[in-house]
């Protein structure tokens, strides 16, 4: 807002709704939704069939303890960006 990016009546309109999500480490049911979802975009961007995300990979996903957000889980596709390209993923 103080760059003048982003109108300030806009701001307080929807600056009225709360939306509290817990992080990702108190809803662990939802990683393997995420995953698929980051692999299938991932797929997409590389133009590489890539159907699932394995289960060792998935295990590695699970057992990460999550001290950042959603956010974080995309950044980590890209240190699997090779093993996505190699099928390892």
């Amino acid at each position: 807002m103080a760059e003048g990016k982003f109108r300030d009546d806009l701001y307080y309109r929807l600056n009225v709704i709360e939306i509290r999500i817990p992080p990702l480490r108190a809803r662990r049911e939802d990683i393997p939704l995420l995953a698929d979802h980051f692999v299938e975009r991932l797929s997409h961007e590389l133009g590489k069939d890539v159907s699932e995300v394995s289960e060792g990979a998935l295990r590695l996903l699970l057992d990460h303890n999550w001290p950042g957000n959603v956010r974080e889980t995309g950044e980590r596709r890209g240190a699997c960006h090779g093993d996505v390209a190699a099928g390892l993923c």
